[in-house]
């Protein structure tokens, strides 16, 4: 979707641009996938609350926050376009 973009993630515009339909690929029942929500201000840190003392707990702060930790990005990079997996 921009010149500059396609320079920088595809080698100068030497490597290949892919693009696809989400709605049509069958991604595995525990998979998370969304596009990427562009907002003006996102917070730049994460902050684990002192409560989150195992891996159970971590595994849960985690999920309860998922968009805001991996599916949101600064409005920048919304020429982006970005669908992101987590498997």
């Amino acid at each position: 979707m921009s010149p500059l973009m396609w320079a920088y993630y595809a080698e100068s515009t030497n490597g290949v641009c892919i693009e696809f339909d989400p709605t049509k690929i069958h991604f595995a029942a525990d998979d998370i996938c969304r596009p990427i929500n562009y907002v003006d201000w996102p917070s730049r840190e994460i902050t684990i609350p002192v409560n989150v003392k195992s891996l159970t707990d971590l595994r849960s702060f985690i999920f309860d926050n998922v968009d805001s930790i991996f599916f949101t990005k600064s409005r920048d990079w919304d020429k982006e376009n970005e669908f992101k997996v987590l498997t």
